[in-house]
């Protein structure tokens, strides 16, 4: 994963756009003992605002490929024929797994670029030299091209503080196997492949990915309030959710349980999804522009 890392020490720092928003910060009346967040928007800068809004381009394809040693074609007509493959293969896996259950599927996207690839070869986009392609590579490195990312300001120092206070950390994310890797690499500098973020619980940490459904999912939140109740004995309402959508972050939360931080501090991020029917009449415990205002939350 070296050559990743040296992706990922040319990231050009992202800054928040301030949104203007209303911050709404006191001290929580019911002690907090866990910390849940979303990841993109939330804890880091999306240069697309979210992982669902990637920037597709077929630059950014050719270059992962090519990094990864497999050629492509220079004929431009098929390489236009890249993206919406890529687009249709998708649709087709999240197809798969949509039942009256699981409303929102989400897919592994290292089976995408299986699939996808087996497709360039056979049209042409991409040269089948019969080397086996390194599926976690390309698909990492695509991801680095198409959605800049880069830490929220006091990212580290909150999740460091929080944890020396002995609050349970977790996250709820739209997320693929590579998101981790990219916030241990923000936390530490170092590429850790592992599922487990520092700081975070293990048991604690809900990737789309894994569970095949993405936000706003209800399913996912009420999971995690299962396991902080049975396992750790936090009741629901003695955590907080973070997240920069009103939609796929407050909305699920609220109806989990949780106590909800409406994080409004990037323009690029912050969606309040108004014309959503489950929005109506909904507002958020708390809005916060910044990630250090957390700690006048959940001070005792």
């Amino acid at each position: 994963m070296q050559s990743i890392k040296n992706f990922l020490e040319q990231s050009i720092p992202l800054h928040p756009i301030p949104t203007g928003a209303p911050v709404n910060v006191r001290h929580s009346e019911k002690r907090v003992k866990g910390v849940i967040f979303d990841i993109y928007g939330t804890l880091l800068v999306s240069a697309s605002g979210d992982i669902d809004k990637t920037s597709l381009a077929c630059d950014s394809i050719v270059a992962a490929l090519n990094f990864c040693g497999i050629e492509t074609t220079d004929n431009e007509e098929l390489l236009a024929l890249a993206i919406p493959e890529y687009k249709k293969t998708i649709g087709q896996y999240q197809e798969l797994g949509r039942s009256n259950d699981c409303r929102y599927p989400e897919i592994d996207i290292r089976a995408v670029w299986e699939t996808l690839l087996e497709k360039f070869f056979t049209v042409g986009i991409a040269i089948d030299t019969g080397v086996k392609p390194d599926i976690d590579r390309i698909a990492f490195i695509f991801e680095i091209l198409s959605n800049r990312v880069y830490p929220m300001p006091n990212m580290e120092e909150i999740i460091v503080e929080l944890y020396r206070m002995n609050l349970k950390l977790g996250v709820i994310s739209n997320a693929q196997f590579y998101t981790p890797i990219i916030m241990n690499y923000f936390m530490s500098g170092n590429i850790v492949e592992s599922e487990r973020i520092d700081f975070f619980d293990e048991d604690l940490s809900l990737y789309s990915y894994k569970e095949r459904r993405s936000k706003p999912d209800v399913g996912m939140f009420k999971k995690l309030a299962e396991i902080l109740n049975d396992d750790y004995g936090i009741a629901p309402e003695e955590a907080l959710f973070v997240g920069n959508d009103m939609y796929k972050d407050i909305y699920p939360a609220a109806t989990a349980g949780f106590q909800t931080v409406l994080f409004a501090g990037d323009k690029r991020s912050l969606r309040m999804r108004e014309d959503q029917p489950e929005v109506a009449g909904l507002a958020p415990d708390y809005t916060i522009i910044g990630l250090e205002q957390l700690k006048e939350i959940v001070e005792s």
